[in-house]
């Protein structure tokens, strides 16, 4: 099975949505960027999600690509023998569950504002984890407010309510659903010399429970170094 783009596009959509909000007209024009790769789904993704496609926002809604095809150039697996995954460079670490979930670097998904160093993904369930870091234009709290505010604009995308999270002092997340056919959730910490991390998971609808159980334990896996 090919990588998916899926939670990438997304990852990096929300938070150049919320960095908007943050900007004047002006410099919003000028951070627009550009239109992201195709979004592959799961073979079983309803047809009448595919009207998302043309909403602009990249979420769940392209149709399926060949594994050649979704897989980008740079995808290569994160050499590691541990399930632990520590990133000296930009000052974290984080741990898989299990090794039925691979690492592959996110670099061709970072843009001059939004660096993405890593992407964990469970191929076999069509569930992805993107690490990404963000200007700390706000606080978490902030940060996720401005998120929920974008998507709530978006008819595909429902949001529930921020929660606190225990991951460090002032992370918080939320959870949504994008097309009535994937899970998302979002948590957001700060980082160390004026950044943010947001990390985003996506999942469909239809997996299994211990699913949402992985994810929920790579996202508290996450530390600040």
């Amino acid at each position: 099975m090919g990588f998916s783009c899926r939670g990438v596009c997304l990852s990096g959509a929300l938070a150049l949505m919320a960095l908007g909000c943050a900007t004047t007209q002006g410099e919003r024009a000028a951070q627009s960027p550009v239109s992201p790769p195709a979004t592959p789904v799961p073979p079983t993704a309803s047809a009448s999600a595919s009207a998302t496609a043309s909403s602009g926002f990249a979420g769940p809604a392209q149709q399926t690509r060949t594994s050649a095809e979704s897989k980008p150039s740079t995808a290569q697996l994160v050499a590691t023998g541990n399930l632990k995954h520590v990133d000296a460079a930009n000052g974290f670490e984080i741990e898989r569950p299990s090794e039925t979930w691979s690492l592959y670097p996110g670099d061709e998904f970072s843009t001059e504002v939004i660096a993405v160093p890593v992407v964990l993904l469970e191929e076999a369930q069509g569930a992805q984890v993107v690490v990404q870091i963000a200007p700390a234009i706000a606080s978490p709290p902030e940060f996720a407010e401005r998120l929920i505010e974008g998507l709530s604009t978006r008819g595909e995308f429902s949001t529930g309510e921020i929660y606190d999270l225990e991951l460090a002092e002032g992370a918080v997340g939320f959870d949504f659903i994008a097309a009535e056919q994937v899970i998302g959730r979002v948590a957001i910490l700060e980082g160390s010399n004026g950044k943010v991390f947001v990390l985003l998971a996506t999942w469909p609808m239809n997996a299994p429970q211990n699913l949402d159980q992985e994810i929920d334990a790579i996202l508290g896996s996450m530390k600040v170094l």
